[in-house]
């Protein structure tokens, strides 16, 4: 699935100076979560601009966003969601972007970015998410 979805995204021909994937995808890349399903991208100027262009030309769809900020586009296989804005303005799409690691040529938000925000949301799935990561990488407490 990894493949598919990467290969996916490369496709769109989005501009990597100006995306990043964040949401679990990049807890998957460095092995904290066992599965990736799709891919949330962050998008600013000329990638968001890109997409546009994409949604114009019918290769992506406008739809609107969970959280009802901004907007997103969506892939035609409902596996790639893109957004101008995240859930919460707490975050900084250009701080997130800027800071992003390349992985297969990829821009990715950092891995302490994402469980910042996560640990943050509230969600169920989230809060799962960064007990997941807490465990793989050992910052849990144990007894001594």
């Amino acid at each position: 699935m990894k493949d598919r979805l990467l290969g996916m995204l490369r496709a769109l021909g989005l501009d990597a100076e100006d995306y990043a994937v964040f949401g679990s995808a990049p807890l998957f890349m460095h092995g904290l979560k066992e599965s990736l399903r799709d891919l949330d991208v962050i998008a600013r100027g000329r990638a968001w601009e890109q997409a546009l262009d994409l949604a114009a030309r019918g290769e992506l769809s406008l739809a609107t966003p969970p959280s009802g900020r901004g907007t997103m586009l969506r892939h035609p296989s409902g596996l790639i969601e893109i957004f101008n804005e995240w859930i919460t303005k707490k975050v900084n799409l250009d701080d997130l972007i800027d800071s992003a690691e390349v992985i297969d040529g990829i821009p990715f938000v950092l891995v302490g970015d994402v469980l910042a925000w996560k640990a943050l949301s509230g969600r169920k799935k989230d809060r799962l998410d960064v007990e997941a990561a807490d465990r793989v990488i050992g910052r849990t407490s144990r007894p001594s």
